[in-house]
C-alpha cells in the first residue's frame, strides 16, 4: 500500500505498489484553510479504524486520518474516532508546538508508535503515537530518516550538517565527507 499527497489537491492510495492510484481524500483543513501536507508517514497503530493512521505535517501543524479516510483530526489520547462519537474530552496532552510548519515525519517500523518530527525548534520524539510530544534535541531539521531495524538510529540535516544519531535524536555526531568523495 502506497500513499501520496499531491500539492493543491489531495491524498491519493496505491494497492498496487504504484501501478494504479485513487483519490481518497481531500488536503487536510486546520485554522480555517485548506492546508498543503509537507510530510507524510503511516503508522501501523490498532486504534486506527483498519489498524492504520496517516499523520501529516502541515504549515499549520500535526494532523492524522485513519485508513478509513472519514475525516482528518487532532491527535488525542485514547481512541480517537470514539472519543469523537461520544463527544468525550480526551484526556490532556502534550501536543508539538501549535502553528509550527512540521517539514519531517519518520518512524521504524519495529517500533511504529515511535514517531519522530522536524520542525524548524528542533528534533521532536513521541513514544504514543503522537499524543505526547518532547524536544529531543535543538536545531533546525532539513532532512531526517530512521533506520528501519532499530528506531533510535537517525539520520538528519540538522542545520545544513548531516549527523547521526544512535540514541533516538538526544544526541548528534557530524559526518564528515571528505571533499572529492561523492561515495
Amino acid at each position: 500500500m502506497l500513499y501520496a499527497a499531491l500539492a493543491d489537491d489531495g491524498l491519493w492510495r496505491s494497492k498496487d505498489a504504484g501501478e494504479s492510484w485513487e483519490f481518497v481524500m481531500d488536503r487536510p483543513y486546520l485554522d480555517g484553510a485548506e492546508r498543503e501536507v509537507l510530510t507524510l508517514v503511516s503508522v501501523g497503530n490498532p486504534t486506527g479504524m483498519g489498524g492504520i493512521w496517516l499523520y501529516a505535517g502541515t504549515d499549520a501543524g500535526l494532523t492524522r486520518v485513519p485508513d478509513c479516510f472519514c475525516r482528518w483530526q487532532d491527535v488525542t489520547a485514547g481512541d480517537a474516532m470514539d472519543a469523537l462519537a461520544a463527544g468525550k474530552t480526551p484526556p490532556p496532552a502534550k501536543p508539538l508546538p501549535e502553528g509550527l510548519p512540521i517539514t519531517h515525519l519518520a518512524l521504524s517500523p519495529k517500533a511504529p508508535e515511535r514517531l519522530y518530527a522536524g520542525l524548524a525548534t528542533g528534533l521532536w520524539t513521541s513514544t504514543d503515537a503522537g499524543v505526547n510530544w518532547t524536544r529531543a534535541a535543538p536545531g533546525r531539521i532539513d532532512a531526517l530518516a530512521v533506520d528501519p531495524a532499530d528506531p533510535k538510529n537517525l539520520a538528519a540535516v540538522r542545520d545544513g550538517i548531516l549527523s547521526v544519531s544512535r540514541d533516538g535524536g538526544l544526541t548528534f555526531d557530524p559526518i564528515n565527507i571528505p571533499h572529492g568523495d561523492q561515495t
